[in-house]
């Protein structure tokens, strides 16, 4: 919230009403990224980190991962045929190793 309000100068100062266009993709997309982005994840964190700290930490490392595939399904992203093997090992390496240490 403090860094939000750090910005406020430097987003009056460049704001061009010309070039913000608020219609329902907008407004979806704040409250996507206000509710269950912001809220519920950080609830959800809280409560992994009281039952226990070690199993939450080992999962932190799995939101690129999550992210990744959150950003093809939602945004329909192309998957790069030479990154996809790649990518696929790793998302499996990072998976395997958080359940082992849980």
């Amino acid at each position: 919230m403090l860094g939000g309000v750090f910005l406020l100068p430097l987003a009056a100062i460049t704001y061009k009403h010309s070039l913000n266009h608020y219609d329902l993709t907008f407004i979806g997309s704040m409250l996507w990224l206000a509710i269950p982005v912001s809220i519920l994840a950080v609830q959800l964190w809280l409560y992994l980190l009281r039952d226990n700290p070690v199993k939450a930490s080992f999962w932190l490392f799995l939101c690129p991962v999550f992210g990744y595939v959150i950003a093809n399904a939602v945004m329909k992203e192309p998957n790069q045929h030479v990154y996809g093997h790649r990518t696929g090992a790793g998302f499996g390496r990072a998976i395997s190793g958080a359940e082992s240490k849980t």
